[in-house]
Order: C-alpha cells, then structure tokens, then sequence
C-alpha cells in the first residue's frame, strides 16, 4: 500500500475538516510541498548581540502539489481555484459537464488536504489555492497547484486509500489549440510546441492574521490574474511563415503600428482530448498579445513565443442561455459526478 499520497476533500466551512477522509487519495503525482511555515516565531528584542528567547507567532501552513492532469479529478481543483461552478448531469450515458467561471465573490472553497509522508498523515485545515498553472509541453500535462492552509496536525498513516481508479493523463499530441472563433477561426495545433496557463487569485497569506489567534482567521481573494504563454514553430509543413500573423495582432494592422492601432483582443480555444474518458476545453473569450519575441541567432531555426493576457468576456454555458461574464472558462465532461457534493 503506498504510503505517500496528497488526499482532498472539500470542506463545509472555512478550517473545519471535511469529515469521512479524502474524496480521492492522489499517488500518481509529481511534487507535494505542503508543510509547516518558516520561521512561525516573534523574537524577542534583546540588548545582547545574540537572540535570547523567542514567542509563538503567526502560522499558516503553505507549499505547492504538482501532478499529471485526468478529467476525473481537475474538476474538483478546478472549482477550488475558480469558484464559478454549473453542473449538468448527462443523459442517455453521456458525459457530466462542469462548468467553471470567475465570480465576483472574494473567497474560494476551501479543503483539507491529507498527505502520505511515509510514516505519518499531514493533515492541512483551511486549505486555499493562491494559484494554479497548466503546462504541457512534450510529455504530459501538468497542474501545479500554490496552496496556503490555517493549520496543520498530524496523523496515522492510513492503510486504506479512496484512489480514483484508472486515470488518464493527457499527452500533448491530444491538444489542440485556436484562435478566433467562427469562421474566423484558425487552427494552430500543429505549429505549438509548449503551451502554459498561469491563474492567480491574489490570496495574500497574512491577510487573514487578527487578534486573539496565531491562526489565520479567513483567506480572501486580491487582485487577480489569467494569462497565456504559447511557443510555436513559426514555419508549417506547407513551407509558409505565421508569424505575421502574430505582428498584425499585435500591432492592430496589416502594415505596421499606428497612433490609433492597438492589439487585437480575441477568443482563444485549448482543448485537451482524454479519449472516453472526456475532455476539457479552456476558452479564454478576450485575449490579447502582451509579448512577442521573433528573435532568432545565427542560422538556428527560429521559434515564436509569446504571452497573452486575459480579459473580461462573455461566455455562454452549455444550456445555451446563460451567459456569464468571466477572463477564463473550462468545461470538463466527463463521469465524475458534482464536485460541491
């Protein structure tokens, strides 16, 4: 039975232990450092050179966990890091959809995490995503989740996990990505060879210290943050450049920048195709190119990199009604049923 893991659970409120263990215990994974703070300490003053005591201080637990991305978990890490959440059961054996969106609420779902650490359970109250980041590059696609937590505690390691099951990373030769939308779409797969998100929810850590606890009494959301970063071949199969593509959406124009031109602000489409298991798209309905790099040294075949930042935009949900106004939305189908459950 392993003895590491990263186990969750969504909690009912803030700090309180979801009951009943993990919802899923995680062993296909990459990195876990979640664990205590540094230096959760006052010092005390002293006129010696040398410190001479010390008092307990301000303690909130944080670190990262990094694993290989499936659509039968990332909807429950994708609804602690969005928040926004439709859920529309399938019908006739088809897929669950869930829907996820920015909201103007400033606080998240928070969870408790168990870790396996060989010998001892880690357990992590309060448990809240900073940030998270997708990246897929030429192996499989990665989630790396910024977590900070209100407090820690210790216990048995369990013999029994709540494992997911088979799962199915999603390799990058089942991704695609577009730009545009409708008949103005246009696709670029075979071009990209790195694509990352990056989502932050600008949780500050000590935001939530206040008298009478050591323990951070709240988490809350800042100012927030969705961007892209793209590498592309710049030269396809049919001998032709795209990277003017690129320029003019930059500039604003065909022929070179003006004084009233300005970057074009577009949909962008990703979707990872997990083959029966589901999919998940990313859709980023208003983005725009911050940073272009068409350098290239010597002969060495060129590349194209670039940023994106995400804008406001409007999206409309599966229903084909509801619109929800939001810089970034993902749809995963899949069998996993409600994650708020």
């Amino acid at each position: 039975m392993p003895t590491r893991y990263f186990g969750f659970k969504k909690e009912s409120s803030f700090g309180e232990e979801a009951a009943g263990g993990s919802k899923y215990d995680l062993t296909i994974a990459d990195t876990v450092s979640l664990d205590i703070p540094d230096d959760a300490i006052i010092e005390l003053p002293s006129l010696s050179p040398f410190q001479e005591g010390h008092i307990p201080g301000y303690y909130a637990p944080k670190g990262s966990f990094e694993y290989p991305v499936d659509v039968k978990t990332i909807p429950h890490f994708l609804y602690f890091l969005i928040g926004g959440y439709t859920y529309t059961a399938g019908s006739s054996g088809g897929k669950n959809k869930h829907e996820f969106y920015a909201t103007e609420s400033t606080f998240l779902p928070s969870f408790t995490a168990r870790v396996g650490k060989d010998s001892y359970e880690h357990v992590f109250l309060g448990c809240v995503l900073q940030k998270a980041s997708l990246e897929v590059e030429d192996a499989v696609t990665m989630m790396k989740t910024d977590i900070v937590a209100r407090k820690d505690k210790k216990a048995t390691i369990r013999s029994s996990l709540n494992e997911p099951g088979p799962v199915w990373p999603i390799a990058y030769h089942h991704v695609t990505v577009t730009f545009g939308e409708g008949a103005g779409a246009t696709d670029y797969t075979s071009y990209v060879q790195s694509f990352s998100l990056e989502y932050e929810n600008g949780v500050k850590e000590d935001y939530g210290r206040g008298f009478g606890s050591r323990f951070p009494y709240m988490y809350m959301t800042g100012e927030k943050s969705c961007e892209m970063s793209l590498e592309l071949r710049p030269i396809g199969s049919d001998q032709q450049y795209i990277d003017q593509d690129f320029l003019e959406r930059v500039w604003g124009a065909e022929d070179g920048v003006s004084e009233d031109s300005t970057a074009v602000s577009e949909k962008v489409t990703v979707v990872f195709d997990a083959g029966t298991a589901g999919t998940m798209t990313l859709v980023a309905p208003q983005a725009y190119i911050s940073k272009l790099d068409t350098s290239y040294k010597g002969a060495e075949a060129r590349t194209l990199s670039m940023d994106l930042k995400c804008e406001m935009g409007t999206v409309t949900l599966a229903d084909g009604s509801t619109t929800k106004k939001t810089p970034l939305y993902v749809k995963v189908e899949s069998d996993e049923g409600q994650v708020t459950e």
